[in-house]
């Protein structure tokens, strides 16, 4: 409590504006130095949060809601103004975590509350006909709907594995479905669309699922606003041992996520060189420069070499063409900043012998040149010098294909994704995985957390303290440590500690109004009264619901055992066992009519008067209907508490 600002419920609209849209999951914000949260179910939002003071404070009302939202028990409904119903989420002291929005109808508020608690499960899709497989038509918003709502349903199931909030998926599906281009790449996977960041050729942020393709390029945007900031980026350590990071929104709202790193130092490079962005420098554009002149050069003598017989070496282009990528690395800006002079001189040097290879064949085909023409004059006819010069041509197209062959490197083969982060060629190449004792993962047992050794003397964990309210309205663990009560003078002028101990006051001087039983009037003619709230029994409660009103005697019920007894006598007058067993959907709101006669409780002491209610002000009418399991009714008034019958 001492982190919350008690009572400081926002309007629904206020936390749609705030937060992310989810199918289902947390969406947590900061307002004006203000943190809240609140859950999504089934597209919607089932829970608000109070403001609270801090970020620790809320995360761990975050927690709390996980733990209690999946007991039915926690969940308190309750009438609404206006005709309205929702609930609030209770922890097991009894103190409230948070509220639902108002719901038109009370079976509604229950329905959100069992898809939270697990015990309504969500609509089943409908199947499919053969008349509609038929024609194929193309699928509803509806359907969309569904196939993201199974998406984000996917990355939940993740999330409770790998420990980290939100929808986010393994690594594997983002390089799958994503592309592998630097920057962002968008896609969509089974109605739900992602993206995913790639910094130097690998996977530097990947996202959660989003409904919609423009929450998706909002989220996009954020992350390009919020890259650069440096106090964005929020430090993690998985129980495995793994680092990562977050990147948050100026809000602390949180828009993406890092891959798993295997050290902080490698964690927070990583980071490091996410912000950071590269810049074209003059010795790096010379570099460049230079490197493609080279290579314009050594196509330009290549081509040279093959113009006087274009006809028979037209074929050697193809292997001129492929210097230029064995180059291209080299105008990466980074390499050539490091280390400049390696770059520009040792590639054009390997790629020499392609540039050259066009003159060796020119060469061979002119050193042929002469035999032709001995043959010519020797009587052979010219066709036979133009097969000649084709033979040639194939041969010298056959050495040059050799040689590129030769100098063609053999593409890396594709890697697979291990359950670490690493990568290798395939599966069975991937480190050992064992499930350690606390459900993590490592390549042994060895490398599993150490287990804590829980010795026989051991004390089994302290439950969750239950808070009581003292007398004096302060809170406490144990009874023991209320302040002392002070001394009451009792109307025979006797002390005592607690005014239910004292002797009982003697009839009134109208003593025939005096009632001996909650049910039977006297034969007597009952007493005007004309205002509530002089001799209170459990007293003013009209800012209380009928469940809050019902908290309120037990919590009495709780403390004081002279309430206890009569509150025992009461409930088992209304069908019950005792007053533990009526439930709080026993209470209700109601108005008695004017003039109405019963008996009326009065004082501390539980006294019974036969009464007429002619009270002056319409709002004493006002009270708490308490039904019987026996069908007997009976009533609270909210102006003090008292108990009443009616008997006309």
């Amino acid at each position: 409590m001492a982190e919350r600002r008690v009572d400081e419920y926002q309007p629904l609209n206020f936390y749609k504006k705030h937060s992310i849209e989810k199918t289902s999951g947390f969406s947590k914000f900061e307002v004006d130095g203000a943190y809240y949260f609140c859950r999504y179910i089934d597209g919607k939002i089932g829970l608000i949060s109070q403001a609270y003071v801090g970020e620790s404070g809320r995360d761990n009302g975050i927690e709390s809601v996980t733990k209690n939202s999946k007991l039915k028990k926690r969940y308190s409904f309750e009438d609404r103004p206006s005709g309205k119903y929702g609930f609030s989420l209770k922890a097991g002291n009894h103190q409230e975590i948070a509220i639902s929005p108002d719901f038109t109808s009370r079976k509604q508020a229950e329905h959100v509350a069992g898809r939270m608690s697990g015990s309504v499960k969500a609509a089943a899709k409908p199947k499919a006909t053969k008349k509609t497989a038929v024609k194929k038509k193309a699928p509803t918003k509806a359907k969309t709907a569904a196939k993201a709502s199974a998406a984000v349903a996917a990355g939940a199931a993740f999330t409770a594995a790998d420990g980290r909030r939100g929808n986010y998926k393994p690594l594997a599906f983002y390089k799958k479905h994503g592309g592998s281009k630097d920057g962002f790449n968008r896609f969509e996977v089974d109605g739900a669309h992602y993206f995913s960041y790639y910094k130097d050729g690998k996977i530097a942020l990947i996202s959660e699922a989003y409904t919609s393709a423009s929450g998706r390029d909002n989220g996009i945007e954020s992350v390009k606003k919020n890259k650069p900031i440096g106090d964005r980026y929020r430090y993690r350590k998985h129980k495995n041992g793994k680092h990562y990071f977050d990147l948050v929104a100026g809000n602390s709202q949180e828009i993406a996520t890092s891959p798993w790193y295997s050290s902080e130092k490698t964690n927070l490079a990583a980071a490091d060189r996410l912000r950071r962005r590269k810049r074209r420098t003059k010795t790096a554009g010379k570099a460049a420069a230079g490197v493609a002149a080279a290579g314009l050069t050594a196509a330009a003598a290549s081509k040279a070499s093959a113009k006087p017989k274009a006809k028979t070496t037209a074929p050697s282009h193809p292997p001129v063409k492929k210097v230029t990528p064995a180059v291209a690395p080299v105008i990466d800006p980074a390499p050539v900043m490091a280390k400049p002079a390696k770059p520009v001189v040792s590639k054009p040097v390997v790629k020499a012998p392609v540039a050259a290879a066009p003159a060796v064949a020119a060469a061979a085909a002119a050193a042929s040149t002469p035999d032709v023409e001995v043959v010519q004059r020797s009587g052979l006819p010219g066709w036979l010098k133009w097969l000649l010069l084709l033979l040639l041509a194939l041969l010298a197209m056959f050495l040059l294909f050799k040689m590129c062959d030769k100098e063609t490197a053999t593409p890396p083969p594709a890697l697979v994704a291990c359950w670490d982060g690493s990568e290798a060629k395939n599966q069975s190449a991937c480190p050992t995985k064992v499930t350690c004792w606390d459900d993590s993962f490592a390549v042994s047992e060895d490398a599993c957390p150490a287990q804590p050794i829980k010795l026989e003397s051991e004390p089994e964990p302290t439950p969750e303290p239950v808070t009581y309210t003292c007398w004096d309205g302060s809170s406490v663990t144990d009874l023991a440590n209320c302040p002392a009560e002070p001394s009451f003078t009792c109307w025979d002028g006797s002390t005592v500690r607690d005014q239910s101990n004292c002797p009982v006051r003697p009839a009134p001087v109208r003593s025939s109004a005096t009632a001996t039983s909650l049910f039977t009037a006297p034969a007597v003619s009952p007493i005007n009264v004309t205002r509530l709230g002089s001799n209170p029994e459990f007293g003013d409660s009209h800012a209380l619901t009928p469940s809050g009103f019902c908290d309120k005697l037990a919590t009495q019920y709780a403390v004081n055992e002279y309430d206890a007894k009569y509150l025992n006598y009461l409930a088992r007058e209304l069908g019950y066992s005792n007053f533990e067993a009526m439930p709080n959907s026993a209470c209700s709101n109601a108005t008695l009519d004017y003039g109405t006669t019963g008996i009326l409780g009065y004082g501390s002491q539980h006294g019974l008067q036969y009464s007429t209610l002619n009270v002056t002000d319409a709002r004493d009418l006002e009270a708490f209907q308490i039904t019987g399991a026996n069908g007997r009714v009976v009533y609270f008034m909210k102006t003090c508490g008292n108990y009443f019958y009616p008997t006309n």
